[in-house]
């Protein structure tokens, strides 16, 4: 619920729904919940989250919102954000910063918003196997790696809100689908290829890759099913 901006459907729901099922299906130990959130509530989230997580674990960061360009550069949009540039604007290199002091072997940052990408890019086996057990290898391959990544729904392109029932964007829906499908383990590449795929008539293009001020090491982000 923006003051400034046109009010989103999606988000609130794409983003309960993902927690749901995070929390149902998967090993996350703590999920942290925030809507309607001002620039103040989401460096305070960052912090929260500097303080719980330790070198050992992985960390899913996801953003549903408003985003702008402007100036060459990339913006994050809270609800107290004005519809002209002002203070409560988050420019993506602040966010960058503010990742990258938290300490998680893994952290998958996953953007559901305009114009945001490629703005945190910076610098920078045996064929009897089954389908499970390629699954294990890929991700004990990932794991074994520190891993810093970006997934986005769109680079350079606008981001519709609602697209599937006036409720989900496409890019929720489809990350919902893989969540709910996956029976073992799915990397976030996996996943990247799928919502891709899915969104192959569209003009937006979904974004992925690896932000080395994170320590990105070509590790890779998993989800875990529940034993």
């Amino acid at each position: 619920k923006y003051a400034k901006w046109a009010s989103l459907k999606s988000p609130v729901n794409d983003v309960n729904e993902i927690a749901k099922v995070l929390k149902k299906k998967y090993d996350f130990e703590k999920i942290v919940t925030k809507i309607n959130v001002s620039r103040s509530d989401i460096f305070k989230s960052f912090k929260q989250m500097k303080e719980l997580v330790t070198d050992n674990d992985y960390l899913l960061i996801y953003y549903a919102g408003h985003g702008e360009k402007e100036t060459q550069r990339a913006y994050w949009i809270p609800v107290d954000g004005d519809k002209e540039w002002d203070e409560n604007w988050i420019d993506t290199a602040t966010i960058t910063a503010a990742i990258q002091r938290i300490r998680a072997r893994h952290i998958l940052l996953m953007i559901d918003s305009c114009y945001l990408g490629s703005s945190f890019k910076g610098n920078k086996s045996d064929i009897n196997k089954s389908e499970s057990d390629w699954n294990a290898e890929e991700a004990i391959k990932g794991l074994n790696n520190r891993a810093g990544l970006v997934m986005a729904s769109g680079g350079e392109t606008p981001v519709i809100d609602t697209a599937i029932d006036d409720k989900h964007s496409l890019f929720a829906y489809k990350f919902l689908d893989i969540l709910n499908k996956n029976e073992d383990f799915i990397t976030s590449s996996n996943v990247f290829l799928k919502i891709k795929k899915y969104h192959a008539t569209q003009k937006q293009v979904p974004q992925f890759y690896g932000v080395a001020n994170w320590g990105h090491l070509d590790g890779d982000f998993v989800f875990k099913v529940r034993n």
